[in-house]
């Protein structure tokens, strides 16, 4: 069970506290598996959330064009609730029937 929507993985190989292994193995290896929409990133040499400070062009670069990709998608969620909007707005619409029903005046 992973988001519906894509996830952005910035990490190092010099992470403390989240080894790289450990992410990439039990983290990012069943994403890749069942096809989850995910961007990593892993970073050489900088400590845990430090990424910005020793590699400020790169990751901003990263991030922006993670955003830039993925400015459109909408989640599940949003989705979901859209079409419940729609329904609603329907049932609004008293005394219409479904607009494939509707009546043509000529």
């Amino acid at each position: 069970n992973f988001p519906s929507i894509p996830e952005l993985f910035i990490y190092s190989n010099r992470d403390f506290y989240l080894p790289s292994t450990y992410l990439e193995r039990e983290v990012l290896e069943p994403r890749k598996k069942v096809g989850a929409d995910f961007t990593a990133v892993r970073f050489k040499g900088s400590p845990h959330v430090a990424h910005l400070r020793y590699f400020k062009e790169e990751y901003r670069r990263e991030v922006l064009s993670f955003i830039n990709v993925n400015k459109n998608v909408k989640s599940v969620r949003e989705k979901l609730q859209k079409r419940e909007h729609d329904e609603d707005h329907k049932k609004d619409r008293k005394g219409y029937l479904d607009d494939s029903f509707q009546p043509k005046f000529l």
